[in-house]
This record gives C-alpha cells, structure tokens and sequence, in this order.
C-alpha cells in the first residue's frame, strides 16, 4: 500500500499507551515522516519481518546500529516487527517517533507542513521530555523552525544524524558517507548516546 500525500498515519494507540506510560526513556529515533510504502504507524517498523529486512529499508540499519541482528530477533518470541518494537520501548527504553504523522513524502516546507509539525508536536513533547537523547535522522532537525521544539528539552541530548536511508552509504559527499558509516554501519553503534 502507498502512503497518500497529506495522509495520517498516526501512532497505534498500544504503542502511544506504552510510551506515554514510561518514567523515563534512554533514546528516541525520530524520523521525518511515515513510510512511503506500507506505513504502519510506527516509525522505521513494518508490517513484516522479511520487509524490515530487506536492503532498501531503513528500519534494518536502525536494528542493527542498536545491536539487534536479525537472527536474535527472529528466533525470539516477536512473531511480527510491532511486538518487538512495543518491547523496545517498553522493556529497553528505545522509542521510535516522527517529526509528522502525515505522509510528506518529499521536503518538508513550512508553508505547506507546519500544522503537520505542530500536532506531532503535541503528541511527542510529553515523550520527548522523558528521553536521555535523542537522534533525529536526516535534515529535519537541521531546519531552524523545526529545531525551536529542541529548544524546550532542557537536559536532553540531541543528536542530529545522516537519515538511515541505504542511498546515503553511497552519496557523492564524503561527509554523508562517512556519517552514514559512522551512524548505521556499525552494529551497535547508536548505544553511545
């Protein structure tokens, strides 16, 4: 299933029940915006493991940049990839959000978005504010009338990173590379925040 333009795609309610219930939260990988394919709800979370695994989907290199192979987790008790998620956060503290729960699919522009920034907002500052750091994947966090949210997390560590997306291995900029290596190439490697 495509994801529409301007549609919502909004955070299962279990899942919103779980995050709203956490004391405290070590981090929140937070997308842009739902999955342009089959989005369900949750960010970098598919409708199937053989999906989440494929070589194009993100949701594979934030697992693996966790510590989570897909051995471990498929011989586990996690029959779909939302019930691993939900114990992501429920049991380690690890929360998936995006900046939108509208599908926006290409650049995110203040005109057209900000509504779309302002209700996710309103959903994820109460989680946010629980969180010891967060990583918010691609230019999102980079754009100055977004970043003011940031602002209010007093006592947060924000990290702004290369958005998992595969292309960004095999950028033309050096930099995107080596911060897409640095970020998702690693297993492990987003345990230092």
């Amino acid at each position: 299933m495509q994801a529409k333009e301007g549609k919502k795609y909004a955070l299962p309610e279990d899942y919103l029940n779980i995050l709203e219930g956490l004391d405290e939260i070590e981090k929140i990988i937070m997308g842009k915006d739902p999955y342009p394919e089959d989005p369900t709800g949750i960010p970098f979370c598919k409708n199937a493991w053989n999906a989440v695994f494929q070589n194009n989907c993100s949701g594979r290199y934030v697992l693996s940049a966790l510590g989570y192979k897909r051995k471990e987790i498929l011989e586990g008790k996690y029959g779909c990839p939302a019930d691993f998620f939900k114990y992501l956060a429920g049991k380690k503290g690890i929360v998936f959000l995006n900046m939108s729960y509208h599908y926006i699919g290409g650049s995110l522009r203040k005109k057209e978005h900000e509504g779309y920034i302002e209700e996710a907002r309103a959903t994820n500052m109460p989680i946010m504010e629980k969180a010891k750091s967060i990583f918010i994947c691609g230019a999102a966090g980079k754009l100055p009338w977004i970043a003011s949210t940031w602002i209010a997390l007093k006592g947060v560590k924000v990290i702004n990173v290369v958005h998992p997306d595969v292309r960004n291995r095999s950028s033309k900029y050096q930099s995107v590379r080596d911060e897409w290596k640095k970020n998702w190439g690693t297993k492990s490697s987003l345990n230092r925040g």
